[in-house]
């Protein structure tokens, strides 16, 4: 049989590891503000109201600006399950999870846009799965930063939330700004904008809980 000598093997160091797996499960990789490595999913839908450090004023607004990059938005997506899924099934289904925003439709016309899974095997979970990669996907499209007095306590891969406009946004980068003697800001790199969804359908309380 063939042989390999152990110290011709290839290994790779944790940090190696992340960086290539980081991109194929879409996690964040990053040096936190106070050192510690982090690795995690995106936390866009996190509700950080109750967090006071997250919360952002209208005196707290020293600078803010914000930007969309409406075309690269989509409104519809197709995710194909895997075939070789399929192969257990007595009976051959073209199993597809497909999410379409109305809201989103309404605004920018229909832009469709297919995923083929490899590792998806049942339809309810690629329809699932397409809503999150559109959430992913639409969550590029917004940019922005804001300048605010010192906060040393913020995190990366958190939103904040501007109370005044009812939005949630995503930390993407932290800038502090110290002058001795003088001023102490804190600009931060935003994405992912988020605002209240009301339904003219829906007159339940909870329809006051839901952003998107």
């Amino acid at each position: 049989g063939m042989q390999k000598n152990l110290s011709e093997a290839e290994y790779k160091t944790k940090l190696e590891v992340a960086t290539e797996l980081k991109p194929r499960i879409e996690y964040e990789f990053f040096q936190d503000v106070n050192g510690n490595f982090i690795f995690k999913p995106p936390f866009f839908n996190l509700n950080t109201k109750p967090l006071m450090a997250y919360n952002i004023y209208p005196q707290d607004i020293l600078n803010f600006s914000a930007a969309e990059n409406s075309e690269e938005i989509i409104t519809a997506l197709e995710v194909s399950v895997s075939p070789h899924q399929q192969f257990n099934d007595t009976k051959w289904i073209n199993r597809i999870g497909y999410h379409v925003d109305l809201d989103l439709v309404k605004k920018y016309g229909f832009r469709y846009k297919k995923i083929d899974s490899w590792w998806l095997s049942e339809t309810e979970v690629a329809r699932s799965y397409a809503v999150g990669e559109m959430g992913l996907i639409n969550a590029k499209t917004h940019t922005g930063t804001i300048t605010i007095p010192g906060r040393p306590e913020l995190r990366l891969g958190y939103p904040i939330y501007i109370t005044h406009k009812d939005k949630f946004y995503y930390v993407r980068s932290i800038n502090h700004a110290f002058d001795y003697g003088g001023s102490f800001t804190t600009t931060l790199s935003l994405e992912a904008e988020r605002y209240r969804v009301y339904s003219s359908n829906d007159f339940s309380i909870q329809r006051n809980l839901v952003y998107k």
